[in-house]
């Protein structure tokens, strides 16, 4: 098993994603926060895992009262997936958060427009470490397989974030 623990909230602004049932996210001060206290805040694994929930212990947060906690297997060819739709970021211009996981591995972020167009970042992170992940949204870039009618992240167009383990090509059944 592995595991991310995500904590300080992420900062972004939701049309919608209809596909998904997810309750919409409020944005505050023309920031999406996201603090995990209490409330997974519609964050779900796409895996088919049940392992997505709110760690409270001062050992598993970085920042406020809260982190969410995303546990999944590793297994060649099964993607883990950790997403939100239903974002309202018009106006953001950025994403940030602090992340820990159980082991070094390399993350895709990706955003999401209500249009398809897919943007993504690659990152890497250390084994049992805070980190800070921050990117501008022209640091993200269109992928190989996504048209976007502008060739730019637009924030009132986002709708999806989701945080992949780029490492599901190397991982063995565990």
């Amino acid at each position: 098993m592995a595991a991310a623990l995500l904590s300080g909230g992420l900062a972004l602004a939701q049309p919608g994603f209809e596909q998904l049932d997810f309750p919409p996210a409020a944005a505050q001060a023309g920031k999406l926060v996201f603090g995990f206290e209490g409330s997974t805040e519609g964050w779900r694994g796409l895996d088919g895992g049940t392992g997505v929930n709110v760690e409270a212990a001062p050992i598993s947060v970085k920042e406020g009262k809260g982190a969410l906690r995303y546990e999944y297997p590793l297994q060649k060819g099964v993607m883990s997936v950790l997403c939100r739709g239903g974002l309202a970021v018009a106006g953001a211009k950025s994403v940030s958060f602090w992340i820990k996981t159980s082991r070094p591995t390399m993350f895709v972020l990706a955003l999401i427009e209500k249009d398809g167009s897919n943007y993504f970042v690659l990152f890497g992170t250390r084994a049992n470490a805070w980190q800070k992940v921050g990117y501008d949204f022209d640091e993200l870039q269109l992928s190989d397989d996504s048209k976007d009618e502008n060739a730019a992240l637009d924030a009132d167009q986002l709708s999806v974030m989701g945080l992949i383990d780029g490492d599901v090509m190397k991982a063995e059944k565990v």
